[in-house]
């Protein structure tokens, strides 16, 4: 509650920005500012403000809990600013009502935008700084060793291991008091294994008069790690977190996504015929590339891509794509890169088989082999697959099976949140990746 709080208070902070930068733009400009000159910016700008502040969400200026160094702000405002003045400058062309050339109002607007959200952010979280919050570890499993290895990676998520002491230590009547007061501590992480031990929930039971927070581990990685943990979840776990209905949000979401997608291939169907043509000049064989993949209920649907391999490039089976893969064709490692090779997929979008948000469908033959030797891989198949998703947007493409555990782990916590907000930021985050990548 109290980060939304925060970036509340930093959307507001920013609509505050655009309009006092708009004035200084005028001033700066024309030398006055008068109610003529006011009233023909004010409309054309509001209009593309909602892409500004949407910029700023993809660059992850509203992201309270990420490093947020001098040069981290710098960076974000920077991609933020851009981003939106590139919208901006597209919005005035082709919107011939706005009678506005942007080129020097805008790059003065720019200027004094950049400086003004940066001072405003270094100000607000300087001021709002959240004290942390110093965590004792109690377990011996690997999910809490890869606790506290994340802690001390990403200090900047605000919780600080104090102190982890093994399931026999936590036995000991007083151990774990002495360290809450020894070490300050104000929240407790329990490895979910340890639910049977003898004694250690009476000693941690008589914590909470403390107003100390207790966390199982589970519910730690996804508050911190953003992620479910496959190696602490059990049957009973993933049967009551993952059933619960969001039958009204997918009724709702199809037909946009419909609308959206068809909108899309239209708009974009001189592109998709040269990068077709593009395909068949400079290789041999077809434009598109098609693969039988399965999707919700593992219902078995085909797949279609730009192809950026030599033709046959998978008759051997499958194969994870390798850096530098000598299978990718010259025009394909530039399709990969601006993945303007997964734009037929918004056919699959219009038919159905995926949505724009979900987890990345996997071929027939990858699936066999997931789900003989990772637990519950199944469970991602109880919901429409995407063209992005949580996954994609905070690890790697697989490339070994160890790779495609860790994907699973973000697809599990995906399922059991899944919402509009989340959808949302998945998109906003595939942008933000999208320019990261191109740079």
């Amino acid at each position: 509650m109290i980060i939304k709080i925060k970036q509340f208070a930093l959307f507001c902070g920013d609509i505050f920005l655009l309009y006092g930068a708009l004035f200084l733009m005028i001033l700066v400009r024309y030398g006055h500012v008068n109610r003529f000159l006011f009233d023909a910016h004010f409309v054309p700008f509001s209009a593309v403000f909602l892409l500004w502040l949407g910029s700023f969400y993809a660059m992850g200026l509203y992201d309270i809990r990420g490093v947020k160094t001098k040069l981290i702000i710098v960076e974000q405002t920077i991609s933020g600013i851009l981003t939106g003045t590139i919208l901006a400058i597209v919005t005035f062309y082709a919107v011939p009502y706005f009678h506005i050339s942007p080129k020097r109002n805008l790059i003065i607007f720019a200027g004094i935008l950049a400086i003004l959200v940066f001072v405003w952010r270094w100000i607000f979280l300087r001021i709002t700084r959240s004290p942390q919050k110093r965590v004792l570890l109690v377990g011996d499993g690997a999910d809490i060793v890869a606790l506290a290895q994340a802690t001390v990676e990403s200090p900047h998520l605000g919780y600080v291991v104090v102190s982890r002491i093994t399931q026999q230590d936590a036995t000991n009547n007083g151990t774990i008091n002495a360290l809450i007061t020894e070490k300050n501590v104000n929240t407790i992480i329990v490895d979910q294994n340890m639910e049977n031990a003898d004694g250690i929930f009476e000693n941690i039971y008589s914590t909470l008069a403390r107003g100390i927070e207790v966390l199982d581990v589970v519910t730690a990685y996804e508050i911190i790690l953003r992620k479910v943990p496959l190696s602490a979840i059990q049957h009973l776990w993933v049967a009551t977190n993952i059933s619960r209905s969001k039958k009204i949000y997918e009724t709702l979401k199809r037909p946009t996504e419909f609308v959206v997608a068809l909108f899309a291939l239209v708009a974009l169907s001189p592109l998709l015929l040269l990068t077709a043509l593009a395909i068949v000049i400079t290789s041999r064989g077809p434009a598109l590339y098609a693969q039988l993949r399965v999707g919700k209920n593992q219902a078995l649907f085909t797949i279609y891509k730009f192809r950026t391999m030599i033709n046959g490039a998978d008759a051997v089976g499958p194969h994870w794509t390798e850096k530098n893969d000598q299978r990718v064709t010259p025009i394909g490692r530039i399709l990969r890169a601006t993945h303007i090779d997964e734009l037929p997929q918004l056919w699959n979008i219009v038919r159905g088989d995926i949505g724009f948000v979900g987890p990345r469908p996997e071929s027939v033959e990858l699936v066999k082999q997931f789900k003989e030797k990772i637990p519950y891989y199944d469970v991602r198949h109880l919901i429409k697959p995407g063209v992005t998703g949580w996954a994609q947007t905070n690890y790697k493409p697989s490339a070994s099976l160890e790779e495609a555990y860790e994907k699973l782990q973000y697809d599990i916590y995906y399922l059991k949140n899944t919402s509009p907000i989340l959808d949302i930021l998945i998109l906003m985050r595939t942008i933000k990746l999208f320019f990261t990548e191109l740079t």
